[in-house]
């Protein structure tokens, strides 16, 4: 869900494709074919930058999204959620500056669909549960 990586992120993922498409014989039959298309495609891609990631998210993002940040609490958590709509970076070890664009996302074959429009890290997320969590932290 991020738009960008720091530099051991995408250390480890490059590393973990890699890893998929050089593994054994038996491992590479159990792939659907179009999977393994798309992972060996990301093997051959050498880097997807941090601008070039910035546009595309661009793309798939609409400009009248609603925002939640007036309805949190915290100044912090308005500030990461300010930065985190406007960036779709995530993850980042304590905001640095990205590294690199997320090639996962911006880096597929043709023919690969397209990123769900407007779907965020926040998509996956059980409010409810969070508010319970935040009471008892209180």
């Amino acid at each position: 869900f991020s738009a960008t990586w720091d530099a051991d992120t995408e250390k480890i993922v490059k590393g973990a494709v890699a890893e998929v498409c050089s593994s054994s014989e038996n491992s590479r039959a159990l792939l659907d074919p179009s999977v393994s298309s798309i992972l060996h495609h990301w093997l051959r891609v050498e880097t997807c930058s941090v601008s070039y990631a910035r546009k595309e998210i661009q793309e798939y993002t609409s400009d009248d999204q609603f925002t939640s940040i007036g309805l949190l609490r915290r100044k912090q958590d308005r500030i990461a959620l300010a930065k985190y709509e406007l960036t779709r970076d995530f993850g980042l070890e304590n905001f640095h500056d990205p590294a690199c664009g997320n090639f996962l996302m911006f880096c597929c074959p043709d023919g690969t669909p397209p990123l769900a429009r407007d779907e965020t890290v926040l998509s996956v997320l059980d409010w409810e549960e969070i508010v319970e969590v935040m009471k008892t932290n209180d």
